[in-house]
């Protein structure tokens, strides 16, 4: 219960040490403060104000359980250290608590909880890390300011802060609520959950594999595995917008599934392997689904430009534009001429006079404006070209500088059809 008296301590590097119950003789003999099996966390805690109150320090925890009877209070320039994460057990002894609150380093310990007798392991209230070790809990840490998390296997962890950084980690499920500008490389992750208001992150090489979701906006979502070998599970859930999905390998029976959102960026991505059946689901506006995606359908490829619009006009879903004679080569106007060479897609938006939007320039589309003056009606299949204006219209010959091909058929002066655009400037 006190600090040891009467025992020579060598030199150490560690500004106090506390021993367990069940720590060896020689480490109670050594140690600072001795834990007697009860309300450990006196000891631990008398320990940490020691060293705060002396501008802060290590405190080390010597192998053996200490069973925890109420919070303990971490302070920004104490580290709480153990040794490998297996040999320094915190237990709870009383239902329902917060083991460690607070902010500073805890390093090398484990935070047990079978029976989820604790509430949470740690709560993060200022900035701190967690390295190297293991907590099991309902929530393992709950955060509200920045925490680096580094080389530690986790049940759970709630971050409710932003600038965050999780590093090679085992997590059973990680959710991030307003969470902002965090850093997840490298880990093995369970359950993944970005809600509506967690933005600007960065997830990169994790091993993803229950059902992620993300409703959030602006995260970049590169060179991870999302893998379930379970019937039924996603791979992603998207329903947030301007994501960009890079470099990543889909193998669960659903691969990516974009459930809302607009411009979101799908590039580079494998959907090859043992358990997938349906690759990829598309029910966004606007999503951006690059033909360099492996194992997708030919019909689920759209690719989109950022332009100007010079035409003098608004344009609008559907029209026919060409690019504009510029040195930048970023302008559109509307086709002056049937079958014009310089025609470059098909608006995906409505786009002002002098405004910047978004033309679609390859893949399948269902609001193209088509005519079958002058070229005739059109079938399934036709090839089509410009007219003198922004509809489509059925190519005279093979020929023709064509951009699309039909998907439906247009038989009136004007029609809105089905249509896969092959733009000669892809």
């Amino acid at each position: 219960m006190y600090p040891s008296q009467g025992v020579f301590v060598p030199p150490r590097t560690a500004t106090l040490v506390v021993a367990a119950n069940d720590s060896t003789d020689r480490g109670k003999a050594q140690a600072d403060y001795v834990c007697d099996g009860a309300n450990d966390q006196i000891e631990i805690q008398a320990a940490i104000n020691a060293i705060a109150a002396v501008s802060g320090g290590t405190v080390r925890l010597l192998s053996g359980i200490y069973n925890i009877g109420a919070t303990i209070t971490l302070t920004w320039n104490v580290m709480l250290e153990g040794g490998f994460r297996s040999t320094v057990r915190l237990h709870a002894s009383a239902a329902g608590l917060d083991c460690i609150t607070g902010s500073g380093v805890i390093s090398g310990i484990c935070i047990e909880d079978d029976v989820f007798t604790f509430a949470r392991g740690f709560v993060v209230t200022g900035s701190s890390t967690v390295r190297d070790c293991s907590l099991w809990g309902t929530i393992s840490i709950y955060s509200t300011a920045a925490v680096s998390i580094l080389d530690s296997d986790l049940y759970a962890v709630e971050l409710r802060g932003s600038n965050n950084t999780l590093i090679g980690n085992i997590v059973a499920g990680l959710s991030l609520i307003a969470s902002q500008r965090n850093v997840i490389v490298s880990n093995q992750i369970g359950a993944l959950s970005l809600d509506a208001t967690s933005n600007w992150n960065y997830l990169c090489g994790n091993h993803i594999s229950f059902n992620p979701t993300i409703a959030g906006d602006y995260n970049y979502i590169v060179a991870n595995l999302f893998f379930s070998d379970i019937v039924g599970r996603t791979g992603l859930d998207v329903s947030g917008s301007y994501n960009k999905i890079v470099a990543n390998i889909f193998d669960a029976e659903t691969g990516l599934n974009i459930s809302a959102g607009t411009k979101n960026e799908v590039s580079n991505n494998t959907f090859i392997g043992n358990y997938i059946v349906y690759p990829l689901f598309d029910s966004g506006t606007l999503t951006h689904i690059d033909d360099n995606n492996r194992g997708i359908t030919i019909d689920q490829i759209k690719m989109f430009r950022r332009v100007k619009n010079t035409s003098g006009a608004q344009r609008v879903a559907g029209d026919v534009v060409s690019l504009k004679a510029v040195a930048a080569g970023n302008e559109v106007t509307a086709p002056a001429a049937i079958g014009e060479r310089q025609v470059y897609g098909m608006v995906a938006e409505t786009i002002n006079a002098n405004a910047w939007g978004l033309v679609q320039v390859k893949g399948k589309t269902i609001v193209l404006k088509s005519t079958n003056v002058g070229g005739g009606n059109i079938a399934i299949g036709d090839f089509l070209i410009t007219e003198n204006g922004v509809r489509a219209r059925k190519a005279a010959a093979n020929t023709d500088p064509i951009f699309a091909r039909a998907l439906e058929a247009c038989a009136a002066a004007d029609c809105v059809i089905d249509a896969y655009i092959m733009s000669p400037w892809d």
